[in-house]
């Protein structure tokens, strides 16, 4: 997929997610765990594609409330996560105890905060420059378009340690649209990396294609399959899911004027910012597949080995009895958002890398462009119940750069 495509993909569905949210509300104060089949009726979501998540003659439940879906994601006690059914490679996603344990720390130290510093200054802020200098003297710009479709994918490109020429290609990668995640995109993935793995074999560089070439779990360097496993999650999830919730950030402000002057006079609440971005729009997966591997209880009902939850973040980030006014978007809630990244060991190990690329964006915008505000010849920006739900654009006027 272009990027044309990727923007096109965007423009596809008009239907503004918070219609999603308000039915999502209704199931939390109605049926907060809800057994699905293919005959139930069920408002925001497809019962067919539910059932299919859960092996044939299975029970499959969606979890609705923050509290259950904070027990299910921790849990790890009861509760494995299963792997999609169509993919061949093992990848940390599906792995579990000890296994997703050792192969884990492999990148923990190259993702953590202190090492998003460096990147930071490296990279991420070089790239965003370089953007925002093709529109700073305009006045005018869509920071869709022009920004938020471009950076995430730039930045995890270069972190990994492909070249700029691949960067079309790895595009239609890390964002496959409509089509999804399946296994004819890791077919894809894997003739993409097949020549890129060797020469890295052959001539480690400073990037992480050459840490994990370097690495060892359990006193073995990783085998190519392995290699694949890591890579068949970065490439996606470093990319697209930061630029949808960039753009939600950038939308939840500037459809906030009263918020975005808050955060305007206050550099300390940039970080609040982006957490309550990602509470009020989560750009990530709406829910995370569980299944129960010893007998428990949630929310009042006996969970047999076997049964698939659903947890249901985004309904998680909605609850009216965790979050006052949890429709609002508020940079100044008393309390941070919990569990914005899931819970437990599979809670997202990029999220310190999306935060420092959220973070960085609306400052160096803040700084750039001046007055920054919706364009009022454009209809307002609504969050589109879409793949990774965000605005298909963002026209916006500033005072141009002399």
């Amino acid at each position: 997929m272009s990027r044309s495509e990727l923007l096109k993909h965007l423009e596809a569905d008009a239907l503004d997610i918070e219609i999603r949210y308000r039915e999502w509300a209704d199931h939390r104060a109605r049926c907060p765990l809800e057994k699905v089949d293919e005959a139930s009726s069920t408002p925001g979501m497809d019962p067919s594609s539910f059932a299919a998540m859960a092996p044939s003659g299975e029970d499959l439940y969606i979890a609705w409330r923050h509290d259950d879906v904070a027990q299910v994601m921790r849990d790890a006690e009861h509760f494995m996560k299963p792997g999609p059914p169509w993919r061949k490679t093992k990848t940390l996603l599906s792995m579990n105890g000890d296994e997703h344990r050792h192969y884990r720390q492999v990148l923990e130290d190259a993702l953590s905060p202190r090492a998003m510093a460096e990147v930071e200054a490296s990279i991420i802020s070089p790239i965003m420059n370089r953007l925002i200098d093709g529109f700073a003297t305009r006045g005018h710009a869509d920071l869709v378009e022009e920004f938020t479709s471009h950076f995430p994918f730039h930045v995890i490109r270069t972190m990994i340690g492909f070249d700029e020429r691949d960067h079309d290609e790895f595009i239609g990668l890390a964002y496959p649209g409509a089509g999804g995640l399946n296994a004819e995109w890791e077919g894809r993935v894997a003739e993409f990396l097949a020549p890129r793995v060797e020469a890295a074999r052959a001539e480690p560089g400073d990037d992480l294609l050459g840490l994990l070439v370097r690495a060892e779990v359990d006193g073995h360097p990783l085998s190519d399959e392995e290699l694949y496993q890591y890579l068949l999650l970065l490439i996606p999830a470093g990319a697209d899911t930061t630029f949808a919730g960039t753009s939600n950030l950038l939308a939840g402000l500037l459809l906030h004027p009263d918020q975005f002057d808050l955060v305007r006079g206050d550099d300390g609440l940039v970080p609040r910012a982006v957490d309550e971005a990602l509470r009020w729009q989560n750009p990530a997966a709406t829910s995370f597949l569980r299944r129960a591997i010893e007998e428990t209880e949630v929310a009042g009902t006996v969970v047999t080995p076997g049964t698939t939850i659903c947890a249901h973040l985004s309904s998680h980030n909605r609850d009216e009895t965790k979050y006052e006014a949890p429709d609002a978007f508020c940079v100044t809630r008393p309390r941070p958002p919990r569990g914005i990244f899931g819970y437990g060991p599979h809670a997202c190990l990029g999220k310190h890398l999306a935060r420092a690329e959220m973070r960085t964006a609306l400052r160096l915008l803040l700084r750039r462009l001046p007055n920054l505000r919706l364009d009022p010849d454009f209809p307002r920006p609504i969050i589109r119940a879409v793949g990774f739900a965000s605005p298909a654009s963002l026209h916006v006027l500033f005072d141009p750069a002399t």
